[in-house]
C-alpha cells in the first residue's frame, strides 16, 4: 500500500464510502461520520490490486484507533457468513458471530486477540472495520460500522 495523507479530510469524498478516494471506478454511495482520518493507505496502481483497496486510519477520542477498509470483493454472502463458523481444532481462534447492520446488510463479528472488527459487503465492496481488542471494543466496532 501507498501511505500518503488525506487529501482533504475534511471532504465526504475521502472517507470511507468514497470509492474514488482508492481509484475504484464507482463510488459506493456510502457516507459516513467519523471525522479526519489520521492516515489514509491506497493499493499501489502497480500492484496486483491495481489500486483497488483503501484504508482510513483514524484515532477517535471515543473509539480509540481502529481502521476502516473498503475494496472490491472476491467475496459472496455465503462464503462471508461461513467465516462466523469458529472450529478452533482447524486454526480459527477468537468468536466469531453474526451482525445485522443498521443498513441490512449481513457481517461477520470477529473477537479476540489482538482485535475486534467486523467485516461485511455492501454493493460489491468488502468493508473492514477493527482496532486493537484492548482499546476497540465490540459496541464501539459495531457503532463505526453502523456509521458507515
Amino acid at each position: 500500500m501507498i501511505l500518503s495523507p488525506a487529501p482533504d479530510a475534511t471532504s465526504p469524498s475521502a472517507g470511507p464510502g468514497s470509492a474514488s478516494a482508492a481509484g475504484l471506478d464507482r463510488d459506493s454511495a456510502v457516507r459516513y461520520d467519523l471525522g479526519n482520518p489520521v492516515k489514509i493507505m491506497v493499493d499501489d496502481p502497480a500492484a496486483d490490486h491495481a489500486g483497488t483497496t483503501v484504508a482510513w486510519v483514524y484515532q477517535h477520542p471515543t473509539h480509540g484507533r481502529f481502521f476502516v477498509i473498503e475494496g472490491f470483493t472476491a467475496f459472496t454472502q455465503t462464503s462471508l457468513e461461513a467465516l462466523a463458523t469458529c472450529d478452533p481444532s482447524k486454526g480459527c481462534e477468537g468468536q466469531r458471530a453474526l451482525f445485522r447492520l443498521k443498513n441490512g446488510a449481513t457481517g461477520v463479528l470477529i473477537t479476540g486477540r489482538p482485535t475486534t472488527g467486523i467485516l461485511w459487503l455492501w454493493q460489491g465492496l468488502t468493508f473492514d472495520v477493527y482496532g486493537p481488542i484492548d482499546t476497540f471494543r465490540v459496541p464501539s466496532a459495531k457503532t463505526v460500522a453502523d456509521s458507515i
